[in-house]
């Protein structure tokens, strides 16, 4: 009885992903989607035109801590997605030095 190693060392090219490469993976998934619903449920308290060109004037009220006309809910959600989207890239980048990392 002969054993068959199926994998073959010709056919591979790249090196395997690393456990915790993979796991940085699946986190950025899910704060990149957590983001992008948070970013549209933001879109649906924007009601005019008005509210849409005054979106950075709410953001720094909010982030000033002073109160504006619209309530905090919409500068709440815009932030939270800002948010989300800066630590996708963040872990983006660690994940890339984490795969292109030198094996010894």
């Amino acid at each position: 009885m002969t054993s068959h190693n199926s994998h073959d060392q010709s056919t591979d090219f790249r090196p395997p992903l690393s456990y915790n490469a993979f796991m940085l993976l699946l986190v950025m998934v899910f704060i990149g989607i957590f983001g992008v619903f948070m970013l549209m449920f933001s879109v649906t308290y924007i009601k005019d035109l008005q509210t849409l060109t005054s979106i950075p004037d709410i953001l720094w009220d909010f982030t000033c801590g002073r109160p504006n006309a619209y309530g905090s809910t919409l500068p709440l959600l815009m932030t939270i997605s800002i948010v989300c989207f800066l630590a996708t890239g963040v872990l983006f980048i660690i994940r890339r030095r984490l795969i292109n990392r030198p094996t010894k």
